[in-house]
């Protein structure tokens, strides 16, 4: 059994219809999104970061000093480990190594 080619012509018609219809709609709403101002298509305000925690409020960080026995600090960041936050001390320029390392985190 065989389709008759004025049935495929008239199902290419429909489906290529439908499809170029659908295209036409993406390009129109995609223009109008480019053209909106980005705080309105975005719908809101973007969230803010909690600010980080100071080292001198946590208890670790008297143990960090000792642990670097007096050795200037150059560069000094909190970051994210495995879930729980960390210190990351330089020493002397070099690259930073986080606090865990030397068994100490933040919370402790």
């Amino acid at each position: 059994m065989t389709i008759k080619s004025i049935w495929l012509r008239r199902i290419h018609k429909w489906v290529g219809l439908a499809i170029g219809i659908q295209f036409l709609i993406w390009a129109m709403s995609g223009a109008a999104m480019a053209l909106l101002d980005m705080d309105e298509v975005a719908g809101g305000a973007m969230a803010e970061h909690a600010p980080a925690a100071v080292p001198s409020a946590g208890a670790a960080w008297p143990r960090i000093q000792a642990t670097l026995a007096g050795q200037p600090v150059s560069k000094l960041a909190v970051r994210d480990l495995a879930g729980s936050s960390v210190y990351a001390v330089a020493v002397n320029g070099g690259a930073p190594a986080p606090s865990t390392l030397l068994g100490v985190g933040i919370a402790e």
